[in-house]
C-alpha cells in the first residue's frame, strides 16, 4: 500500500503531491494504531497485573473499509467520490489502490473484546459516549473503580484532570498515536502529571520501529525543548525521563511479529 502510495506521489502534478502525500500519511499512521495496539496488549495485561491503573489514549476509534477488489466496488467508490466532491486527490489515491481491500478494525472494539473480563473496571471515554455516560467513567476512575480508561486524543486530551490526589492509585499513561507538536504531548501528558498529584505515574509511548514515527518522535521531544525554553525559562515542560519513553519499542512486546509487519507492509492488507 505504502508503495504504490508512493508512486501515486511521484505521478501527481506538483500542486498535488502535498495532498497526496499527506493521505498516504493519514491512512499510514490509522492502519499502525490498529497493529500497535494489538501488539500492545501483552504490555498493557502486565500494567494491569502490577497494580497500575492505565489510561490508553487512542487516535482512532472507528472501523473503516475501503474495498477497491472488484469492479464493481471500484466503480461504487468512484461515484462516491463524485456525489461527495472529494475532488482529484481521491481519485488519485483510489486508483493508486486498484485491487485492493482495506480494513481497519474500530481500535475500542479491539480494546472491548480483549478485556471484556475486566467487566466494570473498564471504562471508555471516547466520542461514543454523551453526558452521564462521560461524568459516570471519570467519577468511577477517580474512585479507583476503573482499571483500564479508554480515551481518545480529541476527546479527552485536553482539560480533563486524570491525576491521583488520595495516593492510592498509580497510574500508567499509554498513548499509542505520538500526536503531531510538542503542545499537544504537553497537553496529553497533563491529563494525568498535574499539581497535587499523590501517585506515582508512568507513561508509554511505544513506538514501531519504522522511520516516519522514529523522525517524529525526534521532532516532537525537540519542539518541547523549545516550548521549555520559550515559556519556562530553559525548563523541560515534561521531565527527560518521560522524553526517554519515545526509546520505548514494540519490539520488547513482540520483535519477530513486528519485524514481519515492516518487512512485510502488504499483510496488513488483508484480515
Amino acid at each position: 500500500m505504502r508503495r504504490r502510495l508512493r508512486e501515486a506521489v511521484n505521478a501527481a502534478p506538483l500542486e498535488e503531491r502535498g495532498m497526496v502525500s499527506a493521505q498516504r500519511t493519514m491512512l499510514s499512521r490509522a492502519l499502525l494504531e490498529r497493529y500497535k495496539l494489538k501488539a500492545s496488549f501483552p504490555l498493557l495485561e502486565e500494567l494491569l497485573g502490577e497494580g497500575w491503573h492505565v489510561a490508553l489514549f487512542l487516535q482512532y476509534r472507528n472501523d473503516k473499509e475501503l474495498d477497491l477488489s472488484t469492479e464493481e466496488s471500484f466503480v461504487a467508490y468512484l461515484e462516491e467520490l463524485e456525489e461527495e466532491g472529494r475532488g482529484t486527490v481521491a481519485l488519485q489515491i483510489a486508483l493508486a489502490l486498484a485491487g485492493l481491500k482495506l480494513h481497519l478494525p474500530s481500535p475500542t472494539a479491539m480494546v472491548r473484546e480483549r478485556f471484556a473480563h475486566l467487566g466494570e473496571a473498564l471504562a471508555f471515554y471516547t466520542g461514543a459516549e454523551w453526558g452521564k455516560a462521560l461524568r459516570e467513567a471519570k467519577e468511577r476512575w477517580n474512585a479507583g473503580e476503573v482499571r483500564l480508561l479508554v480515551l481518545t486524543a480529541q476527546k479527552g486530551g485536553t482539560g480533563l484532570s486524570l491525576h491521583d490526589t488520595t495516593g492510592k492509585r498509580p497510574t500508567a499513561q499509554v498513548v499509542m498515536t505520538l500526536p503531531w507538536t510538542g503542545t499537544q504531548l504537553d497537553q496529553v501528558l497533563g491529563r494525568v502529571v498535574r499539581v497535587g498529584l499523590a501517585s506515582p505515574v508512568k507513561v508509554v509511548y511505544p513506538a514501531a520501529l519504522v522511520p516516519f514515527e522514529r523522525k517524529l518522535a525526534g521532532v516532537v521531544a525537540g519542539s518541547l525543548r523549545t516550548l521549555g525554553h520559550a515559556v519556562r525559562g530553559g525548563e523541560m515542560p515534561v521531565p527527560d525521563k518521560v522524553i526517554q519513553t519515545f526509546l520505548h519499542d514494540l519490539a520488547a512486546v513482540d520483535p519477530e511479529g513486528f519485524r514481519r509487519m515492516v518487512e512485510e507492509e502488504e499483510v496488513l492488507l488483508w484480515g
